[in-house]
């Protein structure tokens, strides 16, 4: 299956932030597919945190998955997801002194 546009974040994240959230065709029995490239990191001792988290209603949101820390740039990281949410969205939290983290996420 092709990446598709479902998921497409391009976002610097200096601090705790949230993308948009996107409508999802997913079921329990077919996982979800992420795929991370994150680049451009700085800072002092930088960690980034995502959060997969999905809603029924695009309203409501609850934590689904975490993916590992990451504290280095990595290229085409992928992590499934089984989730029956409608709507899913990242949520990003720093740690670190100053750190900055190039995020691009897709999913499919």
């Amino acid at each position: 299956m092709a990446w598709d546009s479902l998921l497409t974040i391009t976002d610097t994240v200096t601090a705790t932030a949230t993308s948009d959230a996107i409508e999802v065709n997913s079921s329990q029995s077919e996982p979800l597919e992420i795929r991370l490239d994150v680049s451009n990191v700085s800072g002092t001792s930088p960690i980034l945190d995502i959060v997969v988290e999905g809603s029924d209603d695009n309203a409501t949101f609850e934590e689904i998955s975490a993916i590992p820390q990451i504290t280095q740039a990595v290229v085409d990281k992928r992590f499934g997801v089984i989730t029956d949410k409608k709507y899913i969205r990242l949520k990003y939290e720093t740690g670190g002194t100053s750190p900055s983290f190039d995020v691009q996420a897709l999913a499919r």
